[in-house]
């Protein structure tokens, strides 16, 4: 199984941090997309041992489709 690297201390030690939009419960063993609030959703580096400041919001990584899709006939 291959793992993200921080790009910052080279560790394996970035994590994904979802959380539940407002007003609704998500335990950690039934979580659902459609419960998680996408604009707070966000990947950090969790080493203890570093001082890393990597922190990018999920929807920073994607790059909008800004042109038309062709449609299959």
């Amino acid at each position: 199984m291959k793992y993200p690297i921080c790009p910052e201390c080279g560790e394996n030690t970035i994590v994904l941090f979802a959380p539940p939009k407002e007003g609704k419960y998500c335990s950690a063993d039934d979580v659902e997309w459609k419960n998680v609030d996408i604009q707070r959703t966000h990947l950090y580096c969790c080493n203890g041992s570093s001082t890393c400041k990597f922190n990018t919001k999920i929807q920073e990584l994607t790059t909008p489709l800004t042109e038309a899709r062709y449609k299959k006939f």
